[in-house]
């Protein structure tokens, strides 16, 4: 092993990514962003030391195949542990862990993210983000190798290394010519689809980073929604870059060299084309009547299409809601991958290709064992270490993938989650990965746990509570707690925030007790949480009609006089804010409304990023999808901001700034659209604190806004 020569081409891998790093800078200072320095002042660490590194020249620059595969993993491995740290000096993403993840994800291609939220992301951020994804597309030593004045023919070995494909050719006698052809088509492409996107009106910064992830086939992108939010015309124009970036660059070759009778002559792209061709066009067909028109249908078919094979992984649309054979179609094509010598990934065409080949010439081998067949493919023969390395290739794929698939199913995904997301990362795209865990998501949060109750004990005989059980108008029993105090007039009801129940409750009781000496207090188990019934939560929504039964009980067994405050956390809160929006509450005096969120929607969707690292756009299509073919509602269209405009009862909001749940923002909508006398109050603790004894001015205005509502 040739230690120095290894050394050597990092030196160089390092000294690149130092000039890579201008970039993002550059976008920085544009946009007066402070970040872009620390991408300079990592580019210029990195630059200098690659300089120390290959000041000592290489005496004997022969690369063999060792060198060359070493060489390339510890060139990923380098460029992704640099490439990281601006990530963590900005502090827009603090863990180093998360960070090199995401830049593992850009170089490689693979287009897996940690972010919630992209948006967030400085311009000098997202510019770096997107063009790890350029320069990964092509591999790095490729690039490299168009400058290196080293190593002549030896280099050969590089490119065997880099490869994507089964067999390496060369465009021309020298390996160094041919990278400088492969990244001289590289980057014309690259410039003509910028050109394009900026003609038919995307900004200059879009249109540089979304090129960066398609001709790169990585898939970034800079807006939550992916490609949705632009025009047809310009998810038409992505479409047609993203099918050409899959394309073997040996075609561009023959059109640069005016050889183009020689394109049609290679096999591989025109069963690449025949597949897309294919696929697409009864896709379109399939999905016909879930869109306005064929035409519609047809671009969202062949843009997926165009996505998928090339495992770009961009998306345009919830293609979750297609038929299940348009589906596996897609699942498919993810498997199957671009060509050969392009910058798509997957398994690649020219190795099904030769192995579809290899199948009759076996069987045939059975029937006749001395026939000599040779397999040929574009005319000329397959040599038979093609053919082993193809084999060894198939064999070694599937055996990371079901390893890897055993490894991951210890965090107790479903099967079909485990599988999804394994193979996504094995052909570097991850949209079908990303449905897969958004719909993991959305039925862990609609469906209870377990069908059957938890017994929690009984922690509620240590605060003095006794078990309530009313029958709703369905015939189901929910459970409830009831404090009663002596001569009591009023009555708290209390209830939980999503995925909890009433026990949660206990601590905030003894805070609201403090205040209400003299109140009952009464904790409901939401339906389908705790030890009520029910297997199908409600979000708030559907649980307006069990509150209306409690409150009918309160009544009943205390008396038309008697006066009610409701208390909620989280989901309780929006059940009871939703419940007063549409007049279902009777002798209420005050609602106290704590980390209530404006939108189940928008709630459950930054929950499934934050927890399952899905883009925005994917969770929320495939919640609202979830929840639609189950409870028959759409939930965007659940909004507690519009139920509000309609509410009487005086109001306290009351929300922590550091909640992890319901982030502080939400509660501003709710508050400014409420129709009733109300009080913001926000608080620094992530629950509400204690007001007894309380004498500053701040928690005093609380109680005297109480008070004086009751």
């Amino acid at each position: 092993m040739k230690y120095s020569t290894i050394g050597y081409i990092l030196g160089q891998v390092l000294k690149f990514e130092g000039i890579f790093m201008l970039l993002p800078f550059l976008t920085g200072m544009i946009y007066h962003e402070n970040e872009a320095y620390s991408y300079l002042i990592i580019g210029i660490i990195s630059f200098v030391l690659g300089c120390l590194i290959t000041l000592k020249k290489v005496k004997h620059p022969q690369i063999f195949n060792r060198e060359g595969f070493v060489a390339v993993a510890l060139s990923w491995i380098v460029l992704s542990i640099f490439g990281a740290i601006p990530f963590v000096i900005t502090g827009e993403i603090p863990s180093y862990v998360d960070a090199l993840f995401e830049t593992i994800s850009g170089f490689t291609t693979t287009g897996a993210s940690i972010l919630s939220n992209v948006e967030a992301l400085t311009h000098t951020s997202l510019m770096w983000r997107s063009f790890t994804h350029w320069v990964g597309g092509m591999g790095v030593l490729v690039f490299i190798m168009s400058f290196l004045p080293l190593m002549g023919g030896s280099t050969i070995n590089l490119m065997k290394a880099e490869s994507p494909g089964p067999s390496v050719s060369r465009l021309v006698p020298h390996v160094k010519d041919t990278a400088k052809i492969l990244y001289r088509i590289y980057l014309v492409i690259t410039i003509i689809e910028i050109v394009l996107l900026c003609i038919f009106g995307m900004p200059m910064f879009d249109s540089l980073t979304l090129t960066f992830g398609t001709v790169g086939t990585g898939g970034f992108g800079i807006h939550n929604d992916s490609i949705a939010g632009y025009s047809p015309v310009l998810q038409n124009i992505i479409t047609v870059f993203m099918i050409l970036s899959g394309v073997n660059y040996v075609a561009y070759f023959y059109i640069m060299t005016k050889q183009l009778k020689e394109i049609f002559k290679v096999e591989e792209i025109r069963v690449y084309f025949g597949i897309i061709l294919g696929a697409g066009t009864f896709i379109a067909l399939n999905i016909r009547s879930l869109y306005g028109s064929l035409g519609e249908a047809f671009r969202h078919a062949f843009f997926q299409v165009g996505s998928i094979i090339t495992t770009c992984g961009y998306a345009t649309t919830d293609f979750d809601l297609w038929p299940e054979t348009s589906k596996m179609i897609l699942v498919l094509l993810m498997f199957i991958g671009a060509c050969a010598g392009s910058t798509g990934g997957g398994f690649k065409i020219s190795r099904l290709l030769i192995l579809c080949k290899a199948i009759p010439k076996q069987l045939s081998l059975v029937i006749h064992p001395r026939e000599v067949k040779v397999i040929r493919m574009d005319g000329k023969p397959i040599d038979h270490n093609t053919l082993r390395s193809t084999n060894v290739y198939l064999a070694i794929y599937f055996f990371i993938l079901l390893v890897s698939t055993l490894l991951i199913s210890v965090d107790n995904f479903n099967l079909t989650t485990n599988f999804t997301a394994v193979a996504s990362t094995l052909t570097a795209s991850t949209l079908t990965a990303s449905l897969a865990l958004a719909n993991q998501f959305a039925k862990k949060v609609l469906y209870r746990e377990h069908l059957n109750k938890e017994d929690q004990g009984n922690w509620y005989e240590k605060i003095n509570a006794q078990k309530v059980k009313i029958q709703n108008h369905k015939g189901l029993y929910l459970q409830a707690y009831l404090i009663e105090k002596p001569n009591a007039t009023r009555t708290i009801v209390c209830l939980h925030a999503l995925m909890a129940s009433a026990k949660s409750l206990t601590q905030t009781v003894e805070y609201l007790e403090s205040v209400f000496e003299n109140d009952n207090i009464l904790m409901i188990d939401a339906h389908a949480h705790g030890l009520s019934d029910g297997y199908i939560r409600g979000f708030g929504y559907r649980d307006v009609f069990d509150l209306m039964y409690f409150n009918t009980y309160l009544l009943q067994k205390y008396g038309d006089q008697h006066r009610l405050i409701m208390y909620g956390k989280g989901m309780g809160a929006n059940t009871i804010l939703n419940a007063s929006g549409l007049g279902k509450l009777k002798n209420v005096d005050l609602i106290i409304s704590e980390g209530a969120y404006d939108n189940v929607y928008h709630y459950l969707t930054l929950k499934c990023q934050k927890e399952m690292k899905v883009t925005k756009y994917l969770a929320g299509m495939m919640i609202r999808k979830v929840v639609k073919d189950e409870l028959k509602l759409d939930i965007k269209k659940l909004d507690t901001v519009e139920l509000v405009k309609k509410n009487q009862i005086p109001t306290v909001y009351i929300h922590s700034k550091n909640d992890q749940d319901v982030p502080f923002h939400m509660v501003f909508p709710l508050y400014n659209h409420d129709a009733s006398n109300k009080l913001l109050f926000p608080i620094k603790e992530e629950h509400l604190y204690d007001l007894k004894d309380q004498q500053d001015s701040y928690s005093l205005s609380l109680i005297e806004f109480m008070n004086e509502n009751i």
